[in-house]
């Protein structure tokens, strides 16, 4: 059978981790006195790849927030999974009480039952309690425990004498989040230091630096930083050389297609691992059915986030490769069982056991992405989507506190070609119809990772396609990644706005096929034309916009006046019948260049020819897999996305997860490249919505094809062995 050569190379599944026993064994501590370097430069440079990554060798991390002996011994005994996260000190949690119990006793509880934990020592920014709320900005919770002996008992508690721990890191809480909490007003105020730029690249090394002191802080407490980005700064992390990114689900935060690509992206970039803890908390309630065990005024037999918004996230992040899923709060997970005493899993702990029952058996398993595009946006993007926590913020912001940028509203708009409806409005909060889209959107051209301009050029070459977004500043090193990409046979789409270096075009005519004119002494309306009409060049030769339509009319739109050499022009303006999207052949690849300014109207609206060309772009491509509606009376409301299963002994597999969000049941196809030789009998669901949902139907015709029912609301995983 014909091996995936090129995706198992290019995403690096040469190297297998070294395997423990048991998913109860320990593993080698690292938690030894460590110095974090804290410098940030502004100078440019690739990010460097880390080989020996916190969590390398410990399996899959599954579990739920636990406080009190009882509790932990609950999880344990109902196989809620193989780990606790152990909550900042003050969480109610039913009636255990602090006072009694705290966190060296809860670490003792769960090294007793053989499983691995994490604590929550902070949350927010800064050295100081912060007051928090709309009204006051970000709360800071200071570090906690605060006494040594406590400290001490966290981290021994779990070790062995050869070193092994089953403590994996102290969790700083909801950086990001107070970071752009903190933004509103003056309250960043407070916290000066983190707020002292004045551009982008100013706050990137503020907010980098505070990542790098409250990992510091984590080592000083003997533990490794599990640093919790929600927002969109999950690259900042990762490159503040944070040893575990760890993203929060639901509540009232971003997208969870974005965030994932965010992740996927940043562990390609710096190979640190991540992981996800999903917040049950909507609208000040939280899922509930014991409300006598836990007499919290927000447990809620109706409210909170529903389970099966749960389901989608904990497998979501599973195949994109998360090491540590988890979930905040305990009311979800148990209640009472008044027959047989003790207790009996709930809502999301029956979700909980009947992952961790299908997990397990993969713990030691390798699961890296495989998508095949790339978004790529400016290493000091401090683009942030709005509409968070209610509505703190009615619109995006961009670093917290600086002005929103046009670069920033083309990311903002053309994200929607990725993931259509990802920003959810304020109108949809207020009904309560943010579900989908929303917390969740379509991926209709499949998941998506998201990349910084500093990647390595080792690193980008898994891609097929990049698409630029955003503001860029170029440069000799960016520029030769991206020459570096192409010309091994990728597909990069960038504007001549983005393909800019101090105020001037940059200027490299045999990549992007352009010269620019010599602008000095012209007038503004000599430089540039005005049109409101996009034309599709008929004659080009080039397939690459298929799926583009011939003409379309908009909003008007500037574009530049430039010089053609050697690039094909693929579509022109009606105004003065000048080229606005160009394409140049380099190597083995294509640059497709747009020459309108940010590709948006003069009203900052995305043009649909460029959302029509990035769509065609990709589809050209020849996707490894792809995934399509199946009947006309269907909705395109499901996402997807795919990668490798390494287990160690090498064996590897295929995962492609569906994701349905629509209230009825849907059929999908998935079609897989007609040079993948793919044997049916290598094909099997297995986790979807029960009987009747884990069997396809298959045919041949133009490569192997499957059609599949994929219950309401639920998900499909299809497995494909011996690839």
């Amino acid at each position: 059978m014909k091996k995936l050569a090129k995706i198992l190379c290019s995403i690096g599944l040469a190297v297998i981790p070294t395997v423990l026993s048991s998913c109860g064994t320990s593993v080698p501590s690292n938690f030894r006195k460590k110095e974090v370097n804290m410098e940030v430069s502004q100078e440019f440079s690739l990010a460097e790849y880390n080989e020996n990554p916190a969590l390398k060798n410990y399996p899959i991390l599954v579990g739920g927030m636990a406080h009190g002996k009882e509790f932990i011994n609950a999880f344990h005994d109902l196989e809620l999974g193989n780990m606790v996260w152990i909550p900042k000190k003050g969480y109610a949690l039913g009636n255990t009480d602090w006072q009694k119990e705290n966190y060296g006793t809860d670490a003792e509880a769960a090294a007793a039952k053989g499983m691995y934990y994490m604590a929550s020592h902070a949350r927010g920014l800064g050295t100081e309690f912060k007051k928090g709320g709309y009204g006051s900005g970000g709360d800071t919770h200071v570090p906690t425990p605060s006494k040594p002996e406590e400290i001490q008992k966290v981290i021994s508690a779990g070790e062995d004498k050869d070193g092994n721990n089953l403590f994996f890191g102290w969790h700083a809480e909801e950086l990001d989040g107070d970071f752009v909490q903190n933004g509103r007003l003056a309250f960043g105020a407070r916290i000066p230091d983190v707020y002292d730029f004045t551009d982008e690249a100013g706050a990137r090394v503020c907010y980098e630096k505070e990542l790098k002191r409250i990992n510091q802080v984590a080592y000083d407490m003997g533990g490794d930083l599990i640093s919790n980005q929600l927002v969109t700064h999950q690259l900042n992390g990762f490159r503040a050389g944070n040893d575990i990114i760890i993203d929060e689900f639901l509540e009232h935060g971003p997208n969870i297609e974005l965030k994932l690509g965010y992740l996927r992206g940043g562990r390609n970039m710096f190979g640190t691992n991540f992981g996800i803890w999903v917040s049950p908390w909507y609208l000040g309630q939280v899922p509930a059915a014991d409300t006598k065990l836990f007499p919290n005024s927000y447990a809620s037999l109706t409210g909170g986030h529903k389970t099966a918004s749960y389901r989608h996230c904990i497998y979501e992040a599973y195949v994109s490769g998360a090491k540590i899923i988890t979930n905040q709060e305990t009311e979800p997970l148990i209640a009472r069982d008044v027959i047989n005493g003790g207790y009996r899993e709930v809502l999301w702990g029956k979700e909980l056991k009947n992952f961790w029952s299908y997990v397990k058996n993969h713990a030691y398993d390798d699961v890296v992405g495989c998508n095949e595009t790339a978004i790529m946006v400016d290493r000091d993007n401090g683009w942030e989507v709005g509409r968070l926590w209610g509505g703190w913020y009615l619109e995006d912001s961009n670093w917290g506190k600086l002005a929103q940028t046009t670069a920033n509203k083309m990311l903002s708009n053309y994200l929607n070609v990725f993931s259509p409806g990802y920003g959810r409005t304020i109108q949809q909060i207020s009904t309560r119809t943010d579900l989908y889209p929303g917390y969740f959107a379509q991926s209709p051209l499949g998941a998506y990772d998201v990349i910084a301009t500093d990647i390595a050029p080792e690193r980008l070459a898994k891609y097929k396609n990049v698409i630029v977004l955003g503001d860029i500043k170029m440069n000799d090193i960016l520029n030769q990644t991206l020459k570096s990409f192409v010309s091994g046979g990728g597909n990069l789409m960038i504007s001549a706005y983005q393909s800019m270096s101090h105020g001037g075009f940059y200027e490299d005519p045999e990549f992007y096929g352009f010269i620019f004119q010599d602008f000095d002494g012209w007038n503004y309306s000599d430089r540039v034309v005005f049109s409101n009409t996009i034309k599709k060049v008929p004659s080009s030769e080039d397939k690459s916009l298929s799926y583009v339509k011939d003409t379309y009319t908009s909003n008007q739109f500037v574009s530049v006046i430039g010089v053609q050499s050697t690039a094909e022009a693929l579509a022109t303006e009606s105004g003065k019948n000048m080229p606005i999207f160009v394409k140049n052949n380099y190597g083995k690849g294509k640059v497709f260049l747009a020459l309108t300014e940010w590709c948006l109207d003069q009203g900052n609206n995305m043009l649909d020819f460029y959302a029509d060309a990035i769509r065609s772009i990709i589809l050209n491509s020849n996707p490894t897999i792809f995934v399509s509606q199946a009947k006309t009376d269907g909705t395109n409301n499901f996402s997807y996305q795919t990668s490798i299963r390494t287990a160690p002994d090498g064996k590897k597999q295929l995962l492609i997860l569906v994701s349905s969000y629509d209230i009825n049941d849907g059929k999908v196809t998935v079609q897989f490249d007609p040079y993948m030789d793919v044997d049916v009998d290598d094909i099997h669901i297995e986790v979807c919505g029960g009987e009747g949902y884990d069997t396809f139907t298959s045919n041949i015709d133009n490569g192997l094809s499957l059609t599949l029912s994929v219950k309401a609301e639920d998900l499909a995983l299809i497995v494909v062995d011996n690839i």
